[in-house]
């Protein structure tokens, strides 16, 4: 039997914790480890998860002496995980009693990376926006229709057409621990869109055994990461996120297939020159004089930490000629306007 570690990654999700974890215990295939660990919670989340230690002896607890953040907390799930397959379930998320069984039976180490379809549970005060947009994210099985495999050139294609996260989120995956050997953790320095660089990073390389089942039920609400970053800090979550991804798309040595990808079929796309183009909007965008002293602040320090972490973002050959036009545009076309 194939040795699996269920990663559940928590921090104050008391309000849908026990229906996940009742999830969890309830599969068809019980040859596994739960790994909770916990994100220094303060409302009721430590209380659950060690009640139900104490009666189910596969349940490994653990707590950060702080508070690491989301992706961090991600990371340090796999890190203190055993199993030779990883299997993600988010705190506020159902998998369907043979979720494990049909996805353990799809995977093996010539197919590491494999997904299932999921579907959302909106809560009730989710905006029609919100909505919506999710629900207008391609799927699987609308991108590659009669296929349980998909190549890592159709990957590429799907991604160039629609860089979304038609994937899935984390619990709708199963990977082997050799992808985290290889690839690396998730990338920390984004907020949003964490999971969707890493399907990408990870995909490209090895295509996708893909499950058509919907095993698994992806919890929208008005505190899940995902409602909170569409309703605010669109600059960092979703700006920045995106810049991030066009970094790595140009730079990031594991995704040269997406780069060979666009060069052997002569599609007239450079990465770099588009990384160059909206860096310097989004520098732009921070520094600007339009908005309130507060909201200009928290911008600039956005955009210096994407910096820092980045510093191609300010210091690349690509960037001389939209610098050029930035100038120009604030030092001299405001005159011409200013006299018209």
């Amino acid at each position: 039997m194939k040795n699996v570690s269920i990663c559940v990654p928590t921090f104050n999700g008391e309000r849908y914790l026990e229906e996940t974890l009742i999830s969890i215990l309830n599969q068809s295939y019980n040859n596994f480890e739960i790994v909770i660990v916990d994100d220094k919670s303060s409302d009721a989340t430590w209380e659950i998860v060690s009640r139900y230690a104490k009666q189910d002896t596969r349940i490994k607890l653990f707590r950060n002496e702080s508070n690491l953040g989301l992706v961090n907390n991600w990371n340090k799930c796999i890190e203190l995980s055993q199993g030779e397959w990883i299997k993600f379930v988010f705190q506020d998320d159902i998998i369907r009693h043979d979720c494990l069984e049909l996805m353990l039976k799809a995977a093996n180490i010539d197919t590491p990376f494999v997904f299932c379809t999921r579907d959302f549970l909106f809560h009730n005060d989710i905006d029609p926006e919100t909505k919506e947009y999710l629900m207008t994210i391609p799927r699987f099985n609308e991108l590659f229709s009669g296929s349980n495999f998909i190549s890592t050139n159709q990957i590429c294609q799907a991604v160039l057409n629609d860089s979304r996260n038609f994937f899935g989120e984390p619990s709708s995956t199963l990977i082997h621990r050799s992808i985290f050997e290889h690839f690396g953790p998730f990338n920390a320095e984004m907020v949003q869109l964490c999971d969707l660089e890493y399907w990408i990073r990870v995909g490209i390389n090895t295509g996708i055994k893909y499950i058509p089942d919907s095993l698994a039920q992806f919890r929208v609400h008005p505190t899940s990461t995902s409602s909170k970053n569409n309703a605010s800090q669109l600059y960092r979550s979703n700006y920045i996120d995106r810049l991030i991804l066009l970094h790595e798309f140009a730079y990031n040595p594991n995704y040269e297939p997406l780069r060979r990808f666009v060069k052997q079929r002569k599609l007239h796309l450079n990465f770099k020159t588009q990384l160059a183009k909206r860096a310097q909007f989004l520098r732009n965008m921070a520094y600007s004089n339009s908005t309130d002293l507060l909201t200009k602040t928290t911008l600039i320090n956005h955009w210096k930490t994407a910096v820092k972490a980045y510093p191609k973002l300010e210091s690349s050959i690509y960037l001389i000629p939209y610098k050029i036009e930035s100038w120009f545009r604030m030092n001299l076309l405001w005159r011409f306007s200013k006299n018209a």
